[in-house]
């Protein structure tokens, strides 16, 4: 099963910090570059150290994109978590496990939960289980909130 950016989920599970990673044959679509067609992509210790067109190094792992896109994470600027109080609903644990299999690597979760997110308490509740429920690299957790005092509002957390 693939995970962001095509990757399997076994790979995400234990990062790519100590390992390098050849993605071949994918569709590249890197808007800061304007780039968009078939390209091998090197990783080496959690960074993109080559785009080419046919790369020949080894890698640890080689996955084969062939037929998939291979892109910066997506943003999802309008989730439901539900959480707290409608978990029976969605989680922060399951939507951001949803997210990051569908290739979005932040999310802004909605206040629509109950008890509405704010007061300091529920949004500090909130981010603190995004920071220790979520286990895909480089997830990106914000929060809409009425709460306009640092560190809370709309804040963004790297978990």
């Amino acid at each position: 099963m693939l995970g962001v950016h095509g990757m399997p989920w076994d790979v995400l599970q234990k990062g790519i910090q100590k390992m390098s990673i050849l993605i071949k044959n994918g569709r590249g679509i890197d808007p800061d570059t304007r780039k968009d067609g078939r390209y091998d992509i090197l990783i080496e210790e959690d960074k993109i150290v080559k785009v080419d067109q046919e790369i020949k190094e080894e890698a640890e792992e080689v996955i084969d994109a062939e037929g998939c896109y291979v892109m910066p994470g997506l943003i999802d600027l309008h989730v439901h978590l539900r959480d707290p109080g409608q978990t029976y609903k969605e989680t922060v644990e399951t939507g951001a496990a949803a997210a990051a299999h569908g290739g979005f690597t932040t999310v802004l979760a909605m206040p629509n939960t109950k008890p509405v997110a704010d007061n300091p308490d529920i949004v500090n509740y909130v981010h603190n289980k995004a920071k220790s429920g979520l286990s895909a690299p480089g997830f990106v957790f914000g929060m809409v909130s009425t709460v306009v005092y640092p560190p809370c509002a709309a804040a963004c957390i790297p978990v």
